[in-house]
Order: C-alpha cells, then sequence, then structure tokens
C-alpha cells in the first residue's frame, strides 16, 4: 500500500537498528490486522471455542487502537480503496 510514512521506524524493529521494518507506514499494519480478522472471524465459523472468542475481541481492539493512531497521525480515517 502506498501510504505517507511517519518518520520512524513502526514495531517490530530491529533492536540493532539494522535491518528493515515489519511494516513502513501504519496502513500497513491495519491491512495485516483485518487480513488476521478475516481469517479467524472464518475459525469461529467453523469452530467456535471460548478461547477465539476471546482472541476475536482482542483482535477487535487491536484494530480499533491502530486505526485510532492512523486518525491521529494523518488526521482523517483509515479506508481501503478498492480499484
Amino acid at each position: 500500500m502506498k501510504c505517507p510514512t511517519t518518520g520512524v521506524l513502526l514495531p517490530p524493529y530491529p533492536s540493532t537498528g539494522e535491518g528493515s521494518p515489519a511494516y513502513y507506514c501504519v496502513g500497513d499494519i491495519i491491512e495485516d490486522i483485518w487480513e488476521s480478522i478475516t481469517e479467524l472471524e472464518t475459525e469461529v465459523i467453523l469452530n467456535y471455542t471460548p478461547e477465539k472468542e476471546v482472541e476475536m475481541e482482542y483482535m477487535y481492539n487491536l484494530i480499533e487502537y491502530w486505526e485510532e493512531v492512523y486518525l491521529l497521525l494523518y488526521g482523517k480515517r483509515y479506508s481501503i480503496q478498492f480499484l
């Protein structure tokens, strides 16, 4: 995804300062989390367990956090642009 940079490395990043970061922009983190949520929702539908429900709650809280970070950094809500 083409998006503005934050100017600093985003987590997780190498502790040595060498190498490349796992993410280059907040939008990449958000897309990765949404992909994980989609996979987890499918798992919950196919094989529900209370542990998966807890994991879903965690993932929803995580995506809410990163979308708020995006809003604070860029001054607009994150949205996926479809072709």
